[in-house]
């Protein structure tokens, strides 16, 4: 897969509602990269669906998917 470009939190989004569970380990490396990086926005049109989605990740009953935001 793929690295994307993201502008700003809203072109996570797809990618954070997404019920693939490959697709949501896959992100989470970029996502990660994303917010640490002082230069990015944290601007987002839609922030109730990104952390929506997020919380999901965090209640997900897969095991891959939960533990990441424990770490």
């Amino acid at each position: 897969m793929a690295s994307i470009r993201a502008d700003s939190l809203d072109d996570f989004l797809p990618y954070i509602e997404t019920s693939d569970t490959k697709k949501r380990l896959h992100i989470y490396e970029q996502l990660v990269s994303y917010l640490r990086c002082s230069y990015t926005s944290l601007e987002c049109r839609n922030m109730d669906k990104v952390i929506d989605g997020l919380n999901a990740w965090i209640s997900s009953s897969n095991y891959k998917v939960s533990v990441i935001f424990v770490r």
